[in-house]
């Protein structure tokens, strides 16, 4: 009974979102709310239900989440998912991978283009479109293998799986980043189902030759698919193979004989030797991935000098939206918070475990997220590969540690979990709208009047950093393709200097200034608030002329520049 009135209360959550998203028109704070409580219900009722209904019932919350977050905005959200589905159409409409050069790495290794590509195909569809399925294996797909690789540890309750299943789809990173189908998360799905055959070879079949081949294959597919997954998942096969000895040479110290996984110890340096291959191949003949690797690398171990000074930013009319340590503590604490307590996970999992898999991909993948991050590597991007190895380590603590109770979780355990979940819904980067980020993603009205900009105006337009970069149209001359590249905004957009910050922008003599009018927040080397209204100023200009307002976005041209203006009039 009490069951089914948790999956009526989810039900009746999600109807409460939906209608607070749509009369809204924001995804803030209704997403966060409904993720939390759902999750939260299933928490509770984890240890009423079986893993598979647990898991299940995880996945169906989180791709509810992430269809709404993924279908509200106009076009896709974030800032490369554009530029890829650009990219992927090229090749669609062409037929030649040749048409996506100069995309650096993924020109040498376009495995996610081409597994794109033939997405598209399938469904028919183009790849603005077809983006969807990404969402759909990222979010099915990762719990999938958090919740095997839980249920591998016998000595843990089946809640467990269901728990972890949970804090696997609502860490921050992962939950935004699922909205993005970028080469990423082609290699996260690889790399979990690499996790997932390791564990299955060395633990339960290691007679079994299928195996190994498909070990080969997924290796193989990471290294062409994305520069940081390959270099995760030889760091996994390493930690496997270094706590596989630690593990044997501690055995064989106390009983004189050998483990019985020590018999796979072979295979795996063979696998361990093939994924280095793999990988210098792709690094320096393919690509050229290897000098800012090594680049790097020397930086962080010699000296890492950190960003380089440049001009003083002139901010009068602008405050960033978080600063100094509250701002670290607001902007960072979803995964800051992890940090002590997977530490004593792992210490726990390594004691307990007589498998070297879990604690030597733990392992691994925590060390290389902390090398990376001292480093000043993006976190957002090593955390994709890190939280769903925490999640499994955060359950670990939870049942077999210093918060547990054999008979089932106590009451300091239960507030651990909710304080996690609530720290990653809560933080800024969990929404695509939330109040102290600058919007990823445009409204209706802001796509239709970009687009009509584009159609009907003559001479450079100016928009602020995110909108400029955007592009409206997913293929066609002129469309933006290579994320970061040097041609990041579509043709006949550029982006407004520092003086959107300074409140000057009306004075620099642009010929075409496109402006969000409902926008505060905007990027330029981070997020800042405006304390400035661009359109009022504009107004109030003898220079400049207004010449398109759809209530969202007014175009201002002008008037002695004669290369500014309408084709075709409104």
């Amino acid at each position: 009974m009490i069951v089914r009135l948790g999956f009526i209360a989810i039900s009746l959550l999600f109807t409460v979102t939906i209608m607070g998203v749509h009369f809204t028109e924001q995804l803030y704070p209704w997403m966060g709310i409904f993720i939390f409580f759902s999750l939260s219900i299933i928490i509770f009722l984890s240890r009423s239900l079986q893993p598979v209904v647990g898991v299940s019932t995880v996945i169906i919350v989180a791709l509810s989440h992430r269809l709404v977050s993924f279908y509200h905005p106009a076009t896709l959200s974030g800032q490369d998912p554009d530029k890829i589905a650009a990219a992927v159409n090229r090749i669609i409409h062409t037929g030649k991978l040749s048409s996506i050069e100069g995309l650096n790495f993924y020109s040498g290794a376009p495995l996610y283009f081409l597994n794109s590509v033939g997405i598209s195909h399938f469904m028919g569809l183009e790849a603005q479109y077809s983006a969807v399925a990404y969402v759909l294996i990222v979010t099915i797909i990762t719990p999938l293998a958090v919740a095997v690789l839980v249920q591998s540890l016998s000595w843990l309750p089946d809640s467990a799986v269901t728990i972890a299943a949970s804090i696997s789809v609502v860490s921050t990173a992962s939950s935004i980043d699922s909205l993005w189908p970028i080469p990423q998360q082609h290699a996260v799905v690889l790399f979990f189902i690499t996790c997932v055959l390791l564990l299955i070879y060395h633990r339960f079949d290691a007679n079994d030759k299928t195996i190994p081949i498909l070990l080969i294959l997924s290796l193989a597919s990471i290294v062409a698919s994305h520069k940081i997954g390959g270099l995760y998942t030889l760091a996994a096969l390493l930690g496997v193979l270094v706590i596989g000895l630690v593990n044997e040479k501690e055995y064989i110290s106390k009983y004189r004989m050998r483990k019985h996984q020590s018999q796979n110890t072979a295979p795996l340096l063979i696998l361990t030797i093939l994924s280095t291959i793999f990988l210098l191949i792709v690094w320096t003949y393919t690509t050229t991935q290897i000098r800012p690797v090594a680049t790097l690398f020397l930086q962080t171990i010699i000296h890492n000098p950190g960003p380089v000074s440049g001009a003083v930013l002139d901010s009068t009319a602008a405050e960033p939206t978080t600063s100094g340590i509250s701002g670290i503590i607001i902007r960072q604490g979803h995964w800051l918070i992890y940090l002590p307590f997977v530490s004593i996970g792992w210490v726990i999992l390594w004691r307990m475990d007589k498998s070297p898999v879990l604690a030597g991909i733990a392992a691994a993948v925590g060390s290389l997220f902390i090398i990376t991050f001292i480093g000043a590597v993006s976190t957002r991007r090593m955390l994709l590969f890190a939280e769903p190895i925490f999640s499994i380590l955060l359950v670990v603590l939870v049942f077999a540690g210093i918060f547990s109770a054999r008979k089932g979780t106590t009451t300091g355990s239960i507030l651990l979990l909710f304080v996690i979940i609530f720290a990653q819904i809560s933080a800024p980067l969990a929404t695509l709208d939330h109040p102290q980020e600058s919007r990823q993603y445009l409204t209706h009205g802001e796509w239709e009047g970009k687009k009509f900009v584009a159609d009907h105006t003559s001479g450079e337009v100016y928009a602020d950093y995110y909108y400029a970069r955007q592009n409206v149209e997913y293929f066609g001359e002129g469309v933006s393709y290579r994320p970061g590249g040097a041609d990041p905004t579509p043709d006949g957009f550029s982006q407004l200097g520092p003086d959107i910050l300074a409140g000057d922008t009306h004075e620099q003599g642009y010929p075409n200034v496109l402006i969000r009018t409902n926008v505060d927040t905007v990027m330029f080397g981070g997020h800042w608030n405006l304390e400035w209204n661009p359109s009022q100023e504009f107004d109030n200009s003898t220079d400049y002329s207004k010449v398109v307002d759809n209530g969202e976005v007014s175009l201002y041209h002008k008037s002695n520049d004669s290369s500014a203006r309408i084709r075709n009039g409104l």
